[in-house]
């Protein structure tokens, strides 16, 4: 019965974090969009932004479907084993980051034609640049999926959640007090310093 109620009771605290994270999120959208408005620029960047969290979906899918089950079939046997495997496993995918992110420089201008295919030279060459930019978060949130990973292994469900309600949190203060001094670049700081504050928390 006790077990029931502390299922019921941290299900709960999930369910009210995410749709917490929901709400902030379509708060962002909304500050952003009162902010910046439509503006050409910002859609460029917003489609740099889309087309780089894709690869990170993509490689946190990995992370989950490879790393969680190992890792508590590890954890169960011998706790070493998992350390070890973690150790092994950071090292594999922040491998796999770095390919990516040399990937996606190198091929910047391809991918930027790519998805905008009807953009013209200058727009292509903006594009290029985000594209380049952002590519760079693609090793925080690799180590953010392992961490996260982690902590769903070790049942801290509430604290892995909490996360997008953080970086929502983030990004609405700094967009708001930076629009003023960097312009529209304030999103590109409010992205790496989210980045950067989930590794560490």
């Amino acid at each position: 019965m006790q077990e029931k109620k502390s299922i019921l009771r941290m299900t709960s605290l999930v369910m009210i974090v995410v749709i917490a994270a929901k709400a902030l999120g379509l708060i962002k959208q909304m500050v952003i969009s009162a902010m910046f408005g439509t503006s050409l620029e910002t859609d460029i960047m917003l489609l740099s932004q889309e087309f780089i969290s894709n690869i990170q979906y993509i490689l946190a899918q990995m992370i989950l479907t490879a790393f969680t089950a190992i890792y508590i079939h590890l954890k169960n046997e011998k706790l070493s084993n998992a350390n070890i495997f973690i150790r092994n496993a950071i090292k594999l995918f922040l491998l796999i980051g770095i390919m990516a992110i040399v990937f996606s420089i190198c091929l910047a201008s391809v991918i930027a034609k790519v998805i905008a295919p009807t953009y013209t030279a200058e727009k292509l060459l903006l594009l290029t640049n985000y594209l380049r930019i952002y590519a760079f978060t693609l090793i925080p949130s690799i180590l953010i999926a392992i961490f996260g990973a982690l902590l769903n292994a070790n049942d801290r469900y509430v604290i892995n959640e909490s996360s997008t309600l953080i970086q929502n949190l983030i990004i609405i203060v700094i967009v708001l007090i930076g629009r003023h001094i960097v312009g529209i670049n304030v999103l590109i700081y409010s992205t790496f310093a989210y980045s950067i504050f989930n590794m560490i928390y």
